[in-house]
């Protein structure tokens, strides 16, 4: 990288320590996972299924993620979601 260029990913990283003051490295990065995964879950839900079901979805946490995987299409940026983490997501709500 060229002196002076600051890469996406400090930038990134500056930002969720602007959010996320007095943890790691490593926990901003897990913070910032998290939010790119949900926005973009939520977001895909939001375009295909509209407002409505996106509310009853942020009402009904344990069925969101089984709701992304009857939605998923190849041109979602997150993957479809396996029937494992599901069960655990469902489980642990």
């Amino acid at each position: 990288m060229a002196t002076g260029v600051i890469s996406e990913y400090e930038k990134a990283v500056e930002r969720g320590k602007k959010y996320y003051q007095g943890k790691n490295e490593s926990q901003h990065i897990s913070a910032l996972a998290r939010y790119f995964l949900s926005y973009h879950i939520y977001n895909s839900i939001f375009e295909a299924a509209g407002q409505e079901k996106l509310k009853y979805l942020i009402e009904n946490p344990d069925k969101l993620l089984l709701f992304y995987n009857e939605l998923y299409t190849d041109s979602m940026i997150v993957p479809r979601i396996p029937d494992d983490i599901i069960l655990l997501w469902q489980e642990n709500l």
